[in-house]
């Protein structure tokens, strides 16, 4: 879905949807929003995730529609503010204490390689480049925490160091780490 002339919304079978309801006016210290590329995955409680980072599903269905869930799989772009929260110390987290969130959602849309060519409401998704020095920062961490299990073993090691290079260049590529060695 994404924003049509007059600020209507297009679905992506192209009928028009009335636009989201305005969002309160942010403070001045507020964070920037910055653009999320990609593909939408759902957490084992159903939240949607996008390239690491949980969104609410409140706003899933504010910007892509009540079947949200059905655009599983399919790389979208968001502008939106990203913050990780940073737990209690006992608390159970998603990685290292922390739970990467997408917040204060400005637009969701469909990106051009996730469906048929041409479509007017699916937008090129290039990440940009703070979205790849994360990644690519998220590799290096996945990487040195597999020499540290490798230790010792030079086949383990090799993979590692294979895995690590994947996932830089899963990075540059599409904006999202997924460390394993191809």
């Amino acid at each position: 879905m994404s924003s049509a002339p007059g600020g209507a919304l297009s679905s992506p079978g192209g009928a028009l949807a009335a636009p989201p309801p305005a969002e309160p006016e942010r403070p001045a210290e507020a964070a920037p929003r910055e653009p999320w590329v990609g593909t939408l995955e759902l957490t084992k409680g159903a939240q949607p995730m996008i390239a690491g980072r949980i969104m609410s599903r409140e706003d899933a269905e504010r910007w892509l529609g009540p079947d949200w869930r059905a655009l599983r799989g399919q790389r979208v772009r968001v502008l939106a503010v990203l913050r990780d929260h940073v737990c209690e110390p006992h608390a159970q987290c998603l990685r290292g204490g922390r739970i990467p969130l997408i917040e204060q959602v400005a637009s969701v849309d469909l990106c051009s390689a996730a469906g048929p060519a041409g479509r007017p409401e699916r937008v090129d998704c290039t990440p940009s480049p703070a979205q790849i020095a994360r990644c690519k920062a998220e590799c290096g961490s996945l990487g040195d925490s597999c020499d540290h299990q490798g230790a010792g073993d030079r086949g383990a090691l090799r993979r590692c160091g294979c895995a690590r290079v994947t996932c830089e260049q899963g990075c540059e590529e599409g904006g999202e780490p997924s460390f394993a060695c191809r």
